[in-house]
């Protein structure tokens, strides 16, 4: 499972829902770890992923200070495991100083987490392009796949997103990913303990998939 810190309440609630139903489940901070993640995975070691935070995709497209490389999000739907992505981190991407801030990011809003993390947040056109790659590497899937995506917000601590960039993101991903693959909307915060629901009970019928 990808994390993030922001997302600690849906995170424990996850992790302690799916260890209750039998589940070993290892988290990968998505600042980097996600090399890790996609490595075990490609080694057999992994037996199903539950991406709340591929945020690390954004990351590589737009130079952030946390990219996991150009094939995240490839290995689980190559080697046919089943996989649950949602949607945190995706708006904004990261980077350690000011003066490393790409002039096209540099009149837009921030947040500065620490002081050597800065979170500059993603424009439309942006998050179309982040949606499009996502689909592109998820279309790869030969195992079962789907996307829930918490209608409400995608993080935690001020980490908010336009409301507006939601519908666009959910419409280029409906438009973009093949049929076979569901979008789940869930009316909820990532942190509201119904969308960790939410997202255990689909990963737990993507996992019975395989079983069939």
């Amino acid at each position: 499972m990808s994390v993030r810190g922001d997302k600690a309440p849906c995170v424990d609630r996850v992790k302690s829902l799916l260890e209750k139903n039998g589940f070993e489940v290892i988290c990968f901070h998505a600042v980097g770890q996600g090399l890790l993640l996609e490595e075990l995975v490609r080694e057999g070691i992994i037996g199903g992923v539950l991406d709340l935070v591929p945020a690390e995709v954004n990351e590589y497209l737009f130079g952030g200070m946390f990219s996991a490389g150009p094939e995240r999000l490839e290995a689980a739907a190559k080697r046919g495991i089943p996989q649950l992505i949602s949607t945190g981190g995706i708006e904004f991407v990261c980077f350690p100083d000011e003066k490393v801030i790409p002039p096209p990011f540099r009149k837009r809003k921030r947040r500065a987490h620490n002081p050597n993390v800065i979170a500059v947040w993603l424009n439309k056109k942006e998050m179309i392009q982040v949606a499009k790659v996502m689909a592109e590497k998820l279309n790869l899937a030969k195992g079962p796949t789907a996307v829930i995506i918490p209608m409400k917000g995608f993080g935690g601590g001020g980490w908010t997103i336009d409301p507006k960039l939601i519908p666009v993101l959910i419409s280029t991903l409906r438009e973009e990913l093949k049929p076979e693959i569901e979008v789940m909307e869930v009316d909820a915060h990532i942190n509201d303990s119904s969308f960790a629901n939410a997202a255990v009970e689909l990963f737990l019928k993507l996992m019975n998939k395989t079983k069939e």
